[in-house]
């Protein structure tokens, strides 16, 4: 059940954002759209993409993985991380942000020299 109410989730979100692509990147949306980017630890971005997001690749590197493990494979869990394991998932989170925003509303996206990653 849990797993149908996230598809379902995501599936709406997804449709909403695709409805948004309508408006242009500076006019107002129309109602029920929304303008994002949806992204999990496994997100894969282009490796041949042009712009911005080559830019967000140099100048801020991809860290995957924690101890040899990609960190989309880490349990949800309740109980307390330690912090090496938090750290490089803020970062990986911080980063794929970062990422979306180059590839998708580089318009968006403050001026990188501007920006400093969360420490690993």
């Amino acid at each position: 059940m849990y797993r149908q109410s996230t598809a379902l989730r995501t599936r709406l979100i997804v449709e909403r954002c695709q409805r948004g692509r309508t408006a242009g990147p500076d006019e107002p949306l129309p109602p029920g759209t929304r303008r994002g980017v949806l992204a999990g630890l496994a997100t894969d971005f282009p490796q041949d993409s042009a712009g911005q997001l080559d830019e967000w690749r140099n100048t801020f590197e991809e860290h995957r993985t924690h101890d040899g493990r990609d960190l989309a494979l880490v349990p949800t869990v309740f109980d307390e991380l330690q912090e090496p394991l938090c750290r490089a998932l803020v970062y990986r989170g911080w980063w794929l942000a970062g990422a979306g925003l180059a590839a998708f509303h580089p318009h968006r996206l403050p001026e990188m020299a501007s920006l400093k990653a969360p420490p690993l």
